[in-house]
């Protein structure tokens, strides 16, 4: 297996210095890609495991871990660990904050663990926990939330606004109640590709509208210019 010794993303989303948010020394269109490159990441394996038949069946923030990389800005590329763990007897998330990324029907019954449509919503709780940069449902007990999740009132936690907002519909569909309800992973793979060529595209736009305005601003002073030169 490749080396990991970059941690993992739980402990890099929820640190002060996130990558997936923006600063004053990271712009938040950087911070945009980088959230997206590393959701694509992920979403990439899912759809790989999926599509070879097997589910990953306990995704959760601290079993994908960073490899370094010194090509990428964010200086490291995800990886998905520990495939095809067992169900929720061996689940080690049960006794900690993290229980919160486990699908509805996994609580009510722990044999709904170890489908695909139980590792998409898994994986909308990791795009919540990169664009909120902590866990859902920060300082609340723990029984009280679990309980909440699996009623039929159904508990969901609201999406983070203002630095991520193209990405809550594809949240809500991950996290949808029913099960059959949610996307493949190859379509929340198909999704982000879609986000990151939007992005893309934003970034040449903004590059060809500075360029326009630098050759706006040049225009006036290259003219004093030549009329000093025939002068």
């Amino acid at each position: 297996m490749e080396y990991c010794g970059l941690g993992d993303l739980q402990t890099l989303a929820c640190g002060r210095d996130s990558p997936f948010l923006a600063s004053p020394s990271w712009p938040l269109h950087v911070a945009q890609r980088a959230l997206l490159r590393t959701a694509r990441e992920v979403a990439s394996a899912l759809a790989a495991l999926h599509a070879a038949g097997t589910v990953h069946g306990a995704l959760r923030p601290s079993n994908v871990l960073l490899a370094a990389s010194a090509a990428d800005r964010r200086g490291f590329e995800a990886r998905v660990a520990d495939a095809g763990a067992p169900g929720l007897a061996g689940y080690p998330l049960c006794a900690a904050a993290s229980a919160v990324m486990l699908p509805p029907e996994a609580l009510q019954n722990a044999h709904a663990m170890r489908t695909a449509a139980a590792d998409v919503y898994a994986y909308g709780m990791l795009l919540y926990m990169m664009a909120a940069g902590e866990m859902p449902f920060p300082g609340q007990h723990l029984v009280p939330v679990l309980m909440a999740l699996a009623s039929d009132e159904g508990l969901r936690p609201e999406w983070p606004t203002g630095q991520h907002d193209h990405l809550e519909p594809l949240f809500r569909a991950c996290i949808a109640p029913i099960p059959e309800e949610r996307p493949s992973a190859k379509q929340v793979l198909a999704r982000l590709l879609e986000m990151e060529r939007t992005l893309k595209a934003a970034k040449r736009e903004r590059k060809l509208g500075m360029g326009r305005q630098v050759a706006s601003a040049d225009g006036p002073r290259e003219g004093a210019l030549l009329q000093e030169a025939a002068a």
